[in-house]
């Protein structure tokens, strides 16, 4: 007995130093985050910083980075007044004007950046060109030596975030929408490279995309907080997926349920939770765990919600989703072994 006792003694020693070094952890992380020191977008290492400077003066051919006069100049040699299909004429025209190389892009595609900005040409089209730089600078970093790999994030960049089993696909809605399941206690703050995780985002984000049926244009995302902790509490993963969704994937959620919300879960989303628009948090559903089951069943058929919150469907590794459907275009195909090759 003496001897379990001391043991025991050791492991809340042990457990005690843990929690010490957690909170600290997520008291520095809070500092950075409220203080502006964390920048989602950051690039991490100086030859990121030199391969953007060279992309950037490439840019300039390419009509971005973009000047309000330059936008509003293109919009008004558009020209066109007078029918309901005015604000598309007038962005694809704008976009042509500043990027030629997004002469293709579809109407679908214009179309979600005009609604994201109220129907505004100007900000939808400022949004949509900076939106294809953000594009090609993520290939130029990625693309491997053979080429941008079809406009995917090639798994080989993102190896340590899929081997957590963090983010799974899970069907699909009532509507067609795709649906991935997320595991906050498998996300380890203190092991988590804040890049690979930026590319991480986009992986999952396209890999959903690529699985919709024609004609859908969402997804839908739950997030499980069963278990997590202080070292699963993340603001900069949080700001990443935020950001990204409102600036590089306009109206493409549909819906994001959070489940098995903890208690501690609120202080970072009271600090997050100011920096997403409106439109996007009123898409954003805490769920109750008394009501789970029928909350989720409103959204998801019973065939297709998985087991573990009272379906019938089962998770599938996010590895084994094919491109279905449609692949998300590179705004250049082969600009990341084009510009390496300058370098």
């Amino acid at each position: 007995m003496d001897g379990d006792g001391g043991g025991g003694g050791e492991n809340q020693q042990c457990h005690d130093h843990g929690k010490e070094v957690e909170t600290r952890l997520w008291k520095s992380i809070c500092r950075s985050l409220s203080s502006g020191f964390v920048n989602a977008h950051s690039d991490s290492s100086a030859a990121a910083a030199v391969a953007t400077k060279k992309m950037r003066n490439r840019s300039v051919s390419m009509g971005v980075p973009l000047r309000k006069k330059s936008v509003q100049a293109a919009a008004a040699a558009a020209g066109h007044h007078g029918d309901e299909q005015t604000p598309l004429q007038l962005m694809r025209a704008s976009v042509v004007e500043l990027d030629p190389l997004s002469k293709g892009v579809d109407d679908a595609t214009l179309r979600r950046f005009l609604v994201a900005r109220s129907m505004k040409v100007d900000k939808a089209t400022t949004m949509f060109v900076e939106h294809q730089r953000w594009r090609r600078s993520l290939f130029f970093f990625t693309a491997p030596a053979g080429g941008g790999g079809g406009g995917y994030i090639p798994e080989a960049q993102v190896k340590k975030e899929l081997e957590t089993g963090k983010v799974m696909r899970a069907g699909y809605g009532k509507q067609g929408h795709p649906v991935a399941v997320g595991f906050g206690a498998k996300h380890d703050v203190l092991n988590r490279d804040v890049e690979e995780f930026k590319r991480f985002t986009v992986y999952v984000f396209d890999k959903l995309i690529a699985s919709m049926p024609p004609g859908t244009e969402k997804f839908m995302f739950i997030l499980d907080l069963q278990g997590v902790s202080y070292r699963n509490m993340d603001p900069v993963a949080m700001r990443t997926n935020l950001d990204f969704l409102q600036a590089y994937y306009p109206e493409r959620l549909a819906k994001a349920f959070v489940v098995h919300v903890p208690t501690i879960f609120w202080g970072v989303w009271h600090m997050v939770s100011p920096f997403i628009d409106k439109v996007t948090r009123e898409k954003i559903l805490f769920v109750e765990d008394k009501a789970l089951e029928m909350t989720l069943m409103e959204y998801i058929d019973k065939e297709q919600l998985p087991s573990l919150y009272g379906g019938r469907g089962h998770l599938q590794s996010m590895t084994d989703v094919s491109p279905t459907y449609q692949s998300p275009p590179l705004a250049i195909p082969e600009f990341g072994t084009e510009a390496a090759a300058s370098s």
